[in-house]
């Protein structure tokens, strides 16, 4: 744990174990450094093992202590939209024990679009925009939030407007739009790859 917050308490599921050897080759190293890509490459590897990504996969991936297991493991569950994961992942984000996972438990919160989601979305909000010293996925939270709003007709971010404000004049880089334009693209492309699949696993 790199500091210590309000979230520390909360617990996750962890496997202390090394990993298999052969469980990382197979599902960890082909994806999670293409997870926001839909190149043929990417949408073959995904395609060839469609049928066996299920619940106990995702758990076992987000139950690793290790951002590219757990990115994947995220990334998975937003793909086949399986919502059953939406309170693992939701205190994933709260607890941010590591970097590069939380934009997959952001996108994966928002494409559950469960009360949950929102819940952690917010609760995420609430504490780490006031954490100017803690730069890490506040803009990816921001924009999952706004992407539910516009989907369910709500305005459950304009509480934390004001508060992205005042982060944002100590970081000059982070843009609302921006981050809402890549979140939008991101999440278009998952959408994209989860029905092809889907479709094609249907044939």
């Amino acid at each position: 744990m790199r500091y210590r917050s309000p979230f520390n308490s909360i617990v996750v599921p962890v496997k202390q174990e090394p990993e298999d050897l052969a469980f990382v080759q197979k599902w960890i190293q082909p994806f999670y450094l293409n997870l926001w890509r839909s190149n043929p490459e990417f949408i073959d590897a995904l395609r060839g093992v469609w049928g066996e990504i299920d619940e106990a996969l995702v758990f076992r991936l987000l139950s690793r202590l290790n951002w590219r297991s757990r990115a994947t493991g995220a990334y998975f569950a937003a793909l086949k939209g399986l919502g059953s994961f939406d309170e693992h992942i939701g205190k994933l984000l709260l607890r941010s024990d590591g970097a590069f996972a939380g934009v997959e438990y952001c996108l994966a919160l928002a494409r559950f679009n469960t009360p949950n989601s929102v819940k952690y979305l917010q609760d995420y909000l609430s504490y780490y925009l006031t954490q100017g010293d803690l730069a890490y996925d506040q803009p990816s939270a921001m924009a999952a939030l706004g992407y539910l709003d516009r989907v369910n007709g709500t305005a459950s971010r304009d509480r934390f407007v004001v508060l992205w404000s005042e982060l944002a004049t100590s970081k000059p880089t982070l843009s609302l739009a921006a981050s809402d334009e890549g979140f939008e693209r991101r999440m278009r492309t998952l959408e994209r790859v989860s029905d092809e699949l889907g479709a094609s696993a249907a044939h």
